[in-house]
């Protein structure tokens, strides 16, 4: 009975031992995760906060060139004020990954959230803010009974839907490519006085005029943009309500809630380039080959958005999507893509369309 008792009381110690391996191993293995994640939080912190203060910037460079146009109504500073909008957008998007995180952990990016909506939301209903199709005289640009200031603008941002887009980069790009990207300069004449035409058609000073009304909204958009950039990246430079709330999700929730974001990012990405390369294909317009690189690159864009959380990935899966990156960062770019014949275009799209349809 004696010898009985030994063996149960060391069994017993042995089991309390391995069960205390055990736990010591798992402990170390979170400690292990939670450290990991230290670093990689850093990282995709640290690159929002570095890409709102691009985007900022490049607002800001866009407003100087929307006064431009607004001094000089030509071609060429249109042409400019367009180029700035593409560049300011290239920048934005590198904030894609943020505004699928805002989606899926809301919570966390609420604040977040309601700033992107202020920057870049979209889509938008065109006649809401200008003529479209068959509505020549529709949109805030023709309705003289809206006076257009910063309360009245905020005020019919999203009023009664979220694409009753009124201010952000989307509703500057309908205000300066138009319906089709074709947005002529005339279209930002100033007046100083009323001809004959004009009293006839019952209008009672140049501010009522369509083009008058254009440009001060055009002007009032682009400084609002910067306002809610500089607030976008104040809120993501102090990092506190957001970046507190998402350090209270376990490693394991940040890590899905990573993966689920860029996933949804691939599958938008991924319906875009199927999209483009139907349109590429049954069009031979130069103009139109153009609008559809330049939303090509938006495209990749995205994808290199990603690159800042690729520490949140195992191996095998960080290699695949650093791969898609990096192929993203070399082989797509507009200027390489346009330097392809019609059927090399094809080839690199549908190989990186493949590439993408794997990662989901």
């Amino acid at each position: 009975m004696k010898q009985l008792y030994i063996v149960i009381a060391l069994s017993f110690a042995f089991i309390l031992s391995a069960c205390e391996k055990q736990e010591q191993q798992k402990q170390t293995q979170v400690t292990q995760t939670e450290l990991n994640l230290d670093s990689a939080n850093s990282t995709l912190w640290a690159s929002f906060a570095a890409a709102a203060q691009q985007a900022l910037l490049r607002a800001e460079f866009l407003q100087s060139a929307i006064d431009a146009l607004l001094q000089n109504s030509d071609q060429a500073h249109l042409v400019a004020a367009q180029q700035a909008w593409r560049d300011a957008e290239q920048s934005f998007l590198q904030l894609s990954l943020l505004e699928q995180l805002s989606l899926v952990e809301a919570t966390a990016f609420g604040p977040v959230q309601l700033r992107l909506y202020d920057v870049a939301a979209q889509p938008i209903q065109p006649g809401y803010l200008d003529r479209f199709g068959p509505y020549p005289y529709s949109g805030l640009v023709y309705d003289i009974g809206v006076e257009l200031n910063e309360p009245q603008l905020r005020n019919q941002h999203g009023l009664t839907d979220r694409e009753e887009v009124v201010l952000g980069l989307y509703a500057i790009e309908f205000m300066l490519f138009g319906e089709e990207q074709k947005r002529g300069s005339e279209d930002y004449r100033a007046y100083t006085e009323l001809d004959q035409q004009m009293l006839e058609q019952q209008f009672s000073s140049v501010d009522e005029l369509p083009s008058m009304r254009r440009r001060q909204l055009l002007k009032l958009q682009a400084s609002l943009l910067v306002k809610d950039c500089q607030r976008l990246e104040q809120s993501l430079s102090k990092q506190e309500q957001s970046r507190a709330s998402w350090q209270l999700l376990t490693p394991q929730q940040q890590v899905q809630s990573i993966r689920t974001a860029i996933s949804a990012g691939l599958t938008q990405t991924l319906l875009a380039l199927g999209q483009l390369q139907q349109q590429l294909s049954n069009t031979e317009d130069s103009e139109a080959q153009q609008a559809l690189f330049a939303a090509f690159q938006s495209q990749v864009s995205k994808v290199q958005s990603f690159n800042a959380a690729l520490a949140f990935y195992s191996n095998p899966e960080y290699d695949a999507l650093a791969q898609v990156i990096k192929q993203s960062q070399s082989q797509l770019q507009a200027e390489h893509m346009q330097s392809l014949d019609a059927e090399q275009q094809k080839q690199v799209l549908s190989a990186f369309y493949k590439q993408l349809k794997s990662l989901i």
